[in-house]
């Protein structure tokens, strides 16, 4: 998702991203700290509204692997943009595993599974929220 995000940037250079594991590696030296959750997501969700302001895009850089999540995001962001999309990654867990050996900082096995395990595809509520749906299945 990362990489994904890079590049978009350099396709659209007006474009910000906002990125959980860049919070948690700046609050806590780690991206694999979970420890204060409800901090990294305000943090997170007051950067997107503050970056919003001054750049045409931004992209919320976070794994978002539940439709409840994804529902809040469409919610509360949904009069700051135009237009809200959602970009999610269906890639077989073999592949997630061997991109996260790749990683400068990789997550822990026992956080990629649950991960995995809370995945959900997009529902039709999150469907109907969102202005575009992308999936990713590379």
């Amino acid at each position: 998702k990362s990489t994904y995000a890079a590049d978009y940037v350099n396709k659209n250079p007006e474009t910000y991203i906002v990125a959980s594991d860049a919070i948690r590696l700046e609050l806590f030296g780690r991206v694999d700290d979970f420890s204060k959750e409800e901090l990294v997501w305000d943090i997170f969700e007051n950067r997107i509204r503050e970056k919003v302001k001054t750049h045409h895009t931004v992209i919320a850089d976070s794994s978002a692997t539940t439709n409840v999540r994804r529902l809040r995001w469409a919610s509360i962001f949904r009069h700051h943009f135009d237009n809200i999309e959602l970009v999610y990654f269906d890639i077989p867990f073999a592949v997630c595993l061997e991109r996260n050996e790749k990683r400068h900082l990789t997550i822990p096995y026992d956080d990629m599974v649950v991960m995995r395990d809370s995945f959900e595809k997009p529902s039709d509520e999150v469907v109907g929220a969102y202005d575009k749906i992308t999936e990713i299945k590379r």
